[in-house]
């Protein structure tokens, strides 16, 4: 069950929750619809996620700041897959609690409303309530569809193949020869006598 590309290990939503004695922690929801409770904040758990992917933070913060306009509640771009949408989740306990959580953009199926309540529903079937109105959540909505839309992508070198997590696949998919490693030994040689390594 993917789609738009998103791998088994790529966030659909990001929940901030209290859990009781143990302090603020961060419901994570996957592809395959499963959730794990992560025991920290949501600001940590988005720096990791930054730091997995290997891209800096401040600097994809700041490059959406300029692409919607926006100072705060800025949508956070990862990588090609992950583009993660600020929505207002609950009710802060004390001051500087999170209460914004965040949604993945590319697995976003719908913004409807129930009631008094907006909910957000997946491509897998999973459903989140937000708190606020569904044009609030979709004004947020359109926000994170601008820095999509955008030539930021590319741009930056985010656009990656479905083996990018594997460095031993060319861009075609396929497996690299023993003559591509021998070849990129002797590179690797030379770069290193050059330097005088």
């Amino acid at each position: 069950m993917k789609k738009k590309g998103l791998n088994l290990d790529d966030p659909v939503y990001l929940f901030p929750k209290y859990a009781p004695s143990r302090g603020g922690a961060t419901d994570i929801a996957f592809v395959d619809k499963s959730v794990k409770t992560e025991y920290r904040t949501m600001k940590t758990v988005v720096k990791n996620i930054y730091f997995k992917a290997c891209v800096d933070r401040q600097a994809m913060r700041r490059i959406g700041c300029e692409i919607t306009g926006r100072k705060n509640l800025v949508p956070l771009l990862v990588n090609s897959r992950i583009l993660l949408a600020p929505f207002k989740m609950r009710k802060p306990l004390v001051r500087g609690d999170a209460c914004y959580g965040y949604a993945n953009y590319f697995a976003i199926e719908e913004i409807s409303e129930d009631g008094h309540t907006c909910l957000i529903r997946f491509f897998n079937g999973l459903t989140i309530p937000v708190l606020g109105s569904a044009a609030s959540a979709r004004k947020l909505y359109g926000d994170a569809s601008l820095i999509a839309k955008s030539d930021i992508l590319k741009a930056c070198g985010c656009m990656e193949s479905d083996s990018s997590s594997n460095y031993f696949y060319g861009a075609e998919g396929n497996p690299a020869s023993k003559s591509d490693i021998e070849e990129l030994k002797r590179e690797l040689w030379r770069i290193r006598e050059v330097l005088g390594l």
